[in-house]
């Protein structure tokens, strides 16, 4: 007769009084045989309370008590399903989550015949939870299987569980698709969540992995477009809990790829306030510091500002205060620091740039990204001492990260700066041409949608055009300005980058100089306006737009297109009156607006304009500005002073400015000089090569 006295008979007694410590041996199987099974089940869930403090304790004995839980209830999927919780409480251990799986298949197996939504949801979760620790992807594989299984087993799931094993699938398919890069994974996946929505799901952490769906599938697809769809998820989530700090980051991370992408102040102004929202709930995340700095750093390469561009290096100071020598937050650090160097024109900043992104990798040798970052601040280092070693210096740099990863499209787009700015340098059109190359490849890798890699492969063709004098080569970077431009998602001109106007103006009134045609002179102008409307103060556009005026005005013979020249030269002047070249083509203008108006008849006015060309010209001369002695020349013909006229030819020559001799025996301007015996001395000159 058994002794009703024994602990195991008073089993209601311990559940409720949890006086674990009671628990006698039990190594005896006769001990717990006789009793029924809600016994055995409410014994074998003490087993397993006991084994999960001795656990939190550290003591390895409780591996023998969730052991023998199995062994006394070996019939109840109840009890498996608590020993699954228990194993898969140490989430970090591989052997106890391989045990938390055996024991929650087991516990389905014991219940084949009724569905237990809460062992399904557990198995399913930690299949996720295991594939995403080892990143083996059949672990999503065998959850996606357990889904389709349930769904067949239990068609008549209510909508709150089939909600929530709806967004259990497409987790599945999502964590796939990111180790395969299946963009099908990744619909799979939203097709899924859109059930789940439909369904009435409406969880902050539901909402927050829809986002993610859509975040990854941008960066995968290269769309903007969904970075956008993405933020609406989040903020789904972040209506729900506010202090959703994942959110509110992943939200900010959103708006800034809008922003790398459009432009967009509101997009800024999103991101900004976002991240503010996301760094008040947690100010020890670097990761949010980084990001930060990023929006700022970008902020200020889009616009030029320097104030900008120091708030992203507090920021990567912060992040790197508190994630000391991490290799990305170097890079990104000096990523900022080459860019405020360039604008400000400070080398101690581009050097302190150097060395960080030394510091970068020398952690991550192997990243593409450090490499390309290193050979443009060895390209800037190379505009800044016009020195041709920091420019081959760059250009190994790029080098060896191709060799890394020949399919890098930023490296080619680097290696076709590094070779422009050689090119452009040395003046040598055969190092232009291959950087045009380098440019082209860039696009075939994947950078047909970078407006400034379209942009920089136009301006290197625009300059083969004018070392060779080819006008396919200026087609050609029209050509490639439409491209850019056209990639940029704006309403109206205004909104568009000004750099890649500018050059597109530019190489229309340089198609305008080669075809004569009034078309592209009109074209320029237009463009050139637009920078302008933009950038008032962009002297290089309103520089080439005055000149844009004056060409037209010389084609279709205009006064009113030298006068509007005139004015866009004084504006200019005004700005910066050091520029040479402007005092000297805004002399040119009036030299052709004097000719135009020259009446014998009506001397005064034209006499007025020959007066004010002569005063530009000599002070663009006495500027440094050569080629204003032949200008000089050409008015002292028009004006018939012979003696000033050679005088200036003369100089001209010595600077090595002057025309050829046909050249010269054909300009109308210097009909006058060419009638004189003065001319005639000075060509027989030239022709003996005296």
């Amino acid at each position: 007769m058994k002794d009703s006295s024994h602990p195991l008979f008073n089993l209601k007694d311990l559940v409720k009084t949890q006086a674990l410590d009671s628990l006698p041996s039990i190594s005896d199987p006769q001990v717990w045989l006789s009793l029924k099974n809600a016994d055995r089940e409410l014994l074998a869930e003490l087993l397993i309370t006991k084994g999960k403090k001795l656990l939190g304790q550290g003591n390895s004995e409780a591996l023998s008590f969730f052991e023998k839980a199995a062994e006394v209830a070996s019939h109840s999927p109840k009890v498996f399903y608590l020993l699954g919780n228990a194993y898969a409480s140490q989430d970090s251990n591989i052997g106890f989550l391989r045990s938390a799986l055996e024991s929650y298949n087991y516990s389905i197996t014991l219940s084949a015949d009724n569905v237990d939504a809460d062992v399904w949801n557990a198995l399913i979760k930690l299949l996720l939870q295991k594939g995403e620790l080892l990143g083996e992807v059949g672990y999503f594989q065998a959850a996606k299987e357990k889904c389709q299984l349930l769904f067949s087993l239990a068609p008549a799931l209510t909508p709150d569980l089939t909600s929530e094993f709806l967004w259990l699938y497409g987790r599945s398919y999502f964590l796939a698709g990111k180790i395969y890069g299946e963009v099908i994974d990744y619909h799979e996946a939203l097709d899924k969540y859109r059930l789940a929505a439909s369904n009435g799901l409406n969880v902050p952490g539901f909402w927050k992995d829809y986002g993610d769906v859509l975040f990854e599938l941008a960066d995968l697809l290269e769309r903007s477009d969904l970075y956008g769809e993405a933020a609406e998820f989040y903020q789904k989530s972040i209506k729900l809990s506010h202090d959703c700090i994942e959110s509110w980051h992943f939200i900010a991370l959103c708006y800034l790829h809008l922003f790398e992408d459009k432009g967009s102040l509101l997009d800024y102004d999103f991101a900004k306030s976002s991240f503010e929202n996301a760094a008040k709930l947690d100010n020890t995340n670097y990761k949010i510091w980084i990001n930060w700095g990023s929006l700022d750093c970008e902020y200020g390469k889009q616009n030029g500002d320097a104030k900008s561009l120091q708030e992203s290096l507090i920021k990567f100071s912060k992040a790197s205060d508190l994630e000391p020598n991490h290799p990305l937050i170097y890079r990104h650090w000096s990523e900022a620091l080459m860019f405020l160097g360039s604008l400000t024109e400070d080398v101690q900043l581009l050097k302190a740039s150097e060395k960080q992104i030394v510091l970068s990798l020398e952690m991550q040798p192997e990243s593409c990204e450090s490499w390309h970052l290193y050979g443009i601040c060895l390209n800037e280092l190379g505009r800044y001492f016009s020195d041709e070693r920091y420019y081959l210096l760059a250009i190994e740099k790029f080098l060896h990260g191709i060799s890394i990863n020949s399919q890098f499209a930023a490296l080619w787009h680097g290696m076709g700066l590094g070779m422009y700015s050689l090119g452009e340098l040395k003046g040598d059109s055969q190092m232009v041409e291959k950087a045009s190359a380098h440019f082209a490849k860039a696009i075939e890798l994947g950078a047909m949608k970078s407006p400034q890699c379209w942009n920089d492969w136009g301006v290197a063709m625009m300059r083969l055009a004018e070392l060779t004098n080819d006008k396919t080569y200026i087609e050609a970077a029209v050509e490639k300005f439409q491209k850019a431009i056209s990639l940029q998602d704006i309403s109206f001109p205004h909104d568009a980058d000004p750099e890649l106007l500018y050059n597109y103006g530019c190489a229309m009134d340089f198609l305008g100089d080669y075809y004569e045609d009034v078309q592209y002179y009109e074209k320029a102008i237009e463009a050139l306006s637009n920078v302008l409307a933009i950038d008032p103060e962009y002297i290089h556009a309103r520089y080439n737009l005055a000149l844009a005026f004056s060409h037209l005005g010389e084609l279709v013979m205009d006064v009113d297109c030298f006068q509007r020249a005139a004015e866009q030269f004084q504006i200019l002047l005004n700005l910066d009156n050091e520029d040479e070249m402007a005092w000297h083509e805004f002399g040119m203008t009036l030299l052709n607006l004097a000719h135009l108006i020259d009446d014998p008849a009506l001397p005064v006015k034209s006499q007025s304009y020959f007066q004010q060309a002569e005063i530009k010209l000599m002070h663009a001369q006495s500027l440094g500005c050569s080629q204003s002695y032949y200008a000089l020349a050409c008015l002292y013909s028009l004006t018939n002073n012979v003696g000033a006229g050679i005088y200036y030819l003369e100089k001209a020559d010595a600077s090595n400015v002057l025309p050829s001799i046909e050249e010269l025996l054909q300009d109308e301007w210097l009909e006058n000089l060419r009638q004189t015996s003065a001319f005639q001395i000075f060509q027989a000159n030239k022709e003996r090569g005296l």
